[in-house]
Formats: structure tokens, C-alpha cells, sequence
């Protein structure tokens, strides 16, 4: 063979030297939001830092593809219960930004704004002290003992193809998972809709870490991609929005109830017209898998 030939044969990506990477730099982005929040707990800040943490939670559950890390794992629950509290948080700053801009058309809606906020400073107050405590170092020394692991592993050049195939069925599995969930879509249940993005995210995530592997994963994909997980959020932000509401008027008398009817069966209707969108392109999902 000439030399200009194996010049042209590509090579196949390292994945270990991958996965490392992408753990770097999952860590580097989730401690400087981590430190952002610290400062100053806003709601885009507060989203950013829960992308941060399930990018960084879903390197860590290829790598756990490959062998097992129990550090890291460890340091996983740990970000798992950190989200869920940020998970809260940000579910109060939907209610109370979508209330804010309801209260010119339906001024009832102030009400449950009001209680909302009460909400939202107990839980700034409790996620603020979660954040402060967050062991930073601790979590840096989990990433650098599995870093170091993986650097041991991709040393055996034999393995790097069967860890390829692990990845990939790693990520065969998730995509597995969102056809199941869209497959079991109700076009009246917004559960449903909310199971698929969960599924979604997931393997989105996935397909941004192991993109090296994928020559269809270019900036249009990308692009589709966020669509069609923003089309699911619109959706999900309603179903908060309501949520709230229950739980507001579960500790008011039936007079206070009343006087939010029309402001929940705007809500309703307006799901209603974003899950017709939805479904009629709901498909889509069908394009992001390309092998």
C-alpha cells in the first residue's frame, strides 16, 4: 500500500483520549457555572448550571459503559441530588416568570405569582447552602483518578475497537428508549410528551460526547436536535406553570379557586394547541439516528 494511500485511510478517534476529554471539559463548564451561581442564583444562571450537571453526569455514564469507577459513581448520586434540588428551583422560576406575563390578561394570576416567589426564596435559600457545601475538590480528585484510568486502558490498542462498539451500543440503547417513548405518545397526555424529553436528553447528550465517532453529527443536526427538545420544553413549562397553580389552590378555600378558572383554561388550551405542533412533527425523532 503507498504511502499516500494510508495517508488518506482515516483513523478512528481514540475513545478513551474522548472520553477523557469530554470529561474535562463537562467538569471545567459545570464548576465555573457552579461558581456563577454561587454568586449570583438567576434563573439563566440556574439553568445553565443543570445543563452543566447532566452533560457532566452523562460522561460519566459512558465511562461507566467501559469499566466501572467507583469514585466517580460515587460523585455521580452526589450531582444527582444536587439537581434534583435545582430541578425545584428552576420549576419555580418558570411559574413565576410565566404568572408575571399572565397578570395584564388574567390579574388573578398575580396571586399565585406572589406565593410562587415565597417559594422561590426558601428555595434559593436551601440550594444556595447545597451549592456553597458543594465539595468542589473532592469531585476534581474523582476525575482525575478516572482520567488517569482511562489514559491505562487506552494504552491496550486491542481494546479500542471493542470500546467503539460499546459506545455505540451504549448510545443504540438510548436511542431505543426514545422510540419506545414516542411510540407511547397520547396526544392528550402531556406525561408522555415529558417521558420523551427526559429519553431525549439523554441521548443528545450522548451524541454530543461521542459526535468524533459520528460524521452526521454537524451543525444542522445539532440544530434539529434543539427544535425538537425546545418544541417538548414549551410543553413541559405549561405543565409546571399548572402544577403550581394545584398546589396554590390546594391550600385556598373554593372562592380563591374560582376566581384562576380562566387563567387555567388558557393554560389548558394553550397545551392543547402545543401538543398538536408536537405531534405533527413528533417523527422527527426518526432522523437522528443515522448508522
Amino acid at each position: 500500500m503507498s504511502v499516500s494511500r494510508l495517508r488518506s485511510t482515516p483513523v478512528p478517534p481514540d475513545t478513551c483520549a474522548m472520553l477523557i476529554e469530554a470529561l474535562e471539559v463537562r467538569q471545567q463548564n459545570f464548576v465555573r457555572q457552579l461558581s456563577r451561581v454561587r454568586r449570583r442564583p438567576s434563573e439563566p444562571g440556574v439553568h445553565d448550571l443543570r445543563v452543566a450537571t447532566r452533560r457532566l453526569i452523562a460522561v460519566m455514564d459512558l465511562m461507566s459503559e467501559i469499566t466501572e469507577i467507583p469514585l466517580l459513581q460515587k460523585k455521580r448520586r452526589v450531582l444527582r441530588r444536587l439537581l434534583k434540588g435545582l430541578n425545584a428551583l428552576r420549576d419555580a422560576h418558570i411559574c413565576s416568570m410565566a404568572l408575571g406575563r399572565l397578570r395584564a390578561a388574567f390579574p388573578s394570576a398575580g396571586m399565585v405569582q406572589r406565593s410562587i416567589r415565597v417559594q422561590e426564596r426558601d428555595l434559593l435559600r436551601s440550594v444556595g447552602r447545597n451549592l456553597r457545601l458543594f465539595d468542589v475538590r473532592g469531585l476534581r480528585g474523582a476525575i482525575t483518578e478516572a482520567e488517569n484510568l482511562f489514559l491505562a486502558i487506552g494504552i491496550n490498542s486491542a481494546l479500542a475497537s471493542a470500546h467503539r462498539a460499546v459506545l455505540m451500543g451504549a448510545l443504540a440503547s438510548a436511542y431505543a428508549r426514545v422510540v419506545r417513548r414516542l411510540q407511547s405518545l397520547q396526544n392528550t397526555d402531556p406525561s408522555t410528551v415529558h417521558r420523551l424529553r427526559v429519553a431525549f436528553k439523554q441521548y443528545r447528550y450522548s451524541l454530543e460526547i461521542l459526535a468524533p465517532l459520528l460524521p452526521w453529527m454537524n451543525a444542522t443536526t445539532r440544530s434539529r436536535l434543539d427544535a425538537y427538545q425546545t418544541a417538548m420544553g414549551k410543553i413541559q413549562d405549561i405543565v409546571v406553570v399548572l402544577r403550581g397553580m394545584v398546589a396554590y389552590e390546594s391550600r385556598r378555600p373554593v372562592t380563591g379557586r374560582m376566581a384562576l378558572i380562566e387563567v387555567r383554561q388558557y393554560l389548558l388550551r394553550r397545551t392543547e394547541e402545543l401538543m398538536k405542533e408536537f405531534r405533527a412533527n413528533a417523527d422527527d425523532a426518526y432522523r437522528f439516528w443515522k448508522f
